[in-house]
């Protein structure tokens, strides 16, 4: 979705009186780049759009009827915000949007935030490596957020009977013994994908991301920032009331 959001995007917005300009698609090996000629439209921000402020403002409103008639896009206003629903739940980064005065580009990379497996993340290193020089100085800025952070790679250690159920899940569990394990985790205290990925056996991030947004979903769990789907401080809890079974239920043989 969010790929195919991003082109149709380009297309329905692109502001046509550029002259020999037109809608660019650049595909790398571990991101794709679509640029399109043309700036937002007064009174639309990518910021609204990602808060989900909904706008029918459009630069070529016979091309997005079109669109929308051959139900290729819904003229809604909330393709932005979809796409970095759809990027979240595959645990991959969030859409990057750049706007110039006469351009506007979207990055979508395809790179896991956590890699499923030891292999993977030695493979993604590897490739990524050019792009670290290029980030050393942030590095260093966020040296006092790595402090904060401590306390909570502390609070990944498990309890006897969370290792259990979690030693019990295996290789693939079926959702009802996967979800209860989680909500045992959500009671305790409210957890990030990725943290719950990591503590689950270093599960693929994009399942367990899946996962609690059926659960949120259902209302079995809640978020901690509920307006901004892809705050990077986004964690889940168990919804207040519905806790699952009770603990020692569901350590039993």
């Amino acid at each position: 979705f969010a790929w195919r959001e991003a082109i149709l995007n380009a297309v329905a917005h692109h502001d046509y009186g550029v002259q020999g300009r037109g809608v660019e698609v650049w595909l790398f090996d571990d991101r794709m780049e679509v640029t399109s000629p043309g700036g937002l439209m007064p009174t639309v921000s990518i910021d609204k759009l990602l808060a989900g402020e909904r706008t029918h403002i459009s630069r070529n409103p016979r091309i997005v009827r079109c669109l929308v008639d051959l139900k290729l896009m819904r003229d809604s206003g909330e393709g932005i915000l979809r796409m970095a629903e759809k990027m979240e739940e595959r645990g991959l980064p969030d859409p990057a949007f750049k706007v110039g005065e006469h351009e506007i580009w979207v990055t979508l990379r395809n790179r896991e935030m956590l890699a499923a497996d030891g292999a993977g993340a030695d493979t993604d290193r590897g490739e990524l490596a050019p792009d670290r020089v290029d980030l050393e100085p942030d590095r260093v800025e966020l040296a006092p957020d790595r402090v904060e952070l401590e306390p909570d790679r502390v609070e990944l250690a498990l309890t006897d009977t969370e290792q259990q159920l979690i030693a019990a899940l295996g290789a693939r569990p079926r959702k009802e013994k996967l979800w209860i394990t989680i909500l045992v985790l959500l009671k305790r205290r409210p957890w990030s994908a990725r943290e719950l990925a990591v503590a689950l056996g270093n599960r693929n991030p994009r399942r367990i991301s899946k996962h609690l947004v059926q659960m949120t979903e259902a209302g079995i769990v809640k978020r901690t920032v509920p307006g901004k789907i892809t705050n990077p401080n986004q964690a889940y809890y168990a919804a207040e009331g519905y806790y699952g079974p009770d603990i020692d239920t569901v350590t039993q043989p």
